[in-house]
């Protein structure tokens, strides 16, 4: 398992680095960026949806100029296969391969698992949706495109607060994993603030059945369940409450956004919502751009579930790419040092908005996006972009 992957299915002629027809008598030299991904693995779906974003961009911009060079751009890949284990032996697999930069992962405990790796190499790896604060916080070469975990949860208090009228919430979370618990952490401080009641009740990774959790609804007077869980967990949760007699409304965090939630969502007779880093409609020049792109490669359109709708990780991935090459062209330099030290600095144009970072190394960022999924059609329906200070 210990290799970097060609992935023959998923990369296209779209990222040939010379144009047809062209000869180069001096070819450029060759700058390689490392997509350290789940390919496999519970969390493939979305990492897939992550290598998207960033192909879609190295098709855009496939070269960067650095000083008076112009480097050609490579992608290297690399599967953790949804593995921390896995994950810590690919990363030092992947930097053999003398990469410049790192992208990713999915996944916060993937993204922790690797980040001493890259530490020691002192090597700049940009997490696209990885939000665990610690991996941000303990790791100097760890920067970070998305929100984070405490402001993801402290918007999805104020939504309560402000859209549901919820009083007591019902935080269910998995207690192995970070993610789940620093979101929870967060909402809960924030709920505190809106006089909101929280009953945080934990469940470990092998849970099957939800009911001895949700059943505590009707006696505790819950209003809204928050569980930001895996798919798989999820979708077991929406499942058990949709038995109930009295279901509540259930919201997820960004792991949730995705076809999983969407297709379990159909049928049900509650309101499922779930936070996010972007969500179709706000920038429709971009968005028609990359529909028409992704409609033109079969391999690209099956790695995104056989549809044009953009993900926001596949957003962010395209930030992060960009942003990278801006990174690498204010350095002036091809070297790791250099790179990293100019990287509290950078200020990128993304999509979803300008990127700087803050002492941390998170993107600054004041609001998420908020999504509801349709339980007549499998379709995510955009419902606000919730602010929080």
């Amino acid at each position: 398992m210990k290799k970097i992957i060609s992935l023959l299915l998923i990369i296209s002629a779209l990222f040939t680095l010379t144009a047809c027809g062209k000869e180069k008598e001096e070819p450029n030299p060759v700058l390689r960026i490392g997509v350290f991904e789940p390919f496999s693995g519970s969390d493939s779906e979305m990492g897939l949806k992550e290598v998207l974003g960033i192909q879609y961009a190295h098709s855009l911009r496939p070269t960067v100029k650095v000083g008076d060079t112009t480097y050609d751009v490579e992608l290297v890949y690399a599967d953790n296969a949804t593995s921390p284990t896995q994950a810590a032996e690919v990363a030092v697999t992947l930097l053999e391969h003398d990469v410049t930069m790192v992208l990713g992962s999915y996944g916060s405990e993937c993204s922790l698992a690797a980040a001493p790796v890259f530490e020691k190499a002192g090597v700049t790896a940009i997490g696209i949706s990885c939000t665990a604060p610690s991996i941000t916080a303990n790791y100097d070469c760890y920067y970070r495109v998305c929100i984070q975990d405490e402001l993801q949860g402290a918007a999805l208090a104020k939504f309560v607060n402000d859209e549901l009228g919820g009083n007591k919430v019902l935080c269910l979370g998995q207690v192995e994993s970070e993610y789940e618990q620093g979101l929870i952490a967060g909402f809960m401080a924030a709920a505190e603030k809106y006089e909101i009641d929280t009953v945080k009740m934990n469940f470990s990774a092998n849970t099957t059945d939800f009911t001895y959790f949700l059943s505590s609804i009707a006696e505790e007077g819950i209003d809204v369940v928050f569980a930001p869980s895996s798919t798989r967990h999820g979708k077991l949760i929406i499942e058990a409450m949709n038995a109930l007699e009295k279901p509540v409304p259930v919201i997820g965090g960004d792991t949730w956004d995705g076809d999983a939630i969407r297709d379990a969502a159909v049928g049900k007779n509650f309101r499922i919502f779930t936070s996010t880093f972007y969500a179709e409609g706000y920038n429709s020049s971009f968005e028609s751009k990359f529909k028409e792109w992704i409609a033109g490669d079969t391999t690209a359109y099956a790695n995104n579930g056989g549809t044009d709708a953009l993900a926001a990780v596949t957003v962010m991935a395209y930030d992060a790419y960009n942003l990278a090459l801006d990174a690498i062209a204010k350095a002036g330099s091809v070297h790791h040092a250099d790179i990293l030290a100019v990287m509290p600095t950078v200020s990128s144009s993304g999509v979803a908005g300008i990127i700087n970072f803050d002492q941390n190394g998170d993107a600054v960022r004041t609001s998420i996006f908020i999504k509801r999924a349709d339980t007549e059609t499998p379709l995510w329906k955009y419902v606000k972009s919730q602010k929080v200070s």
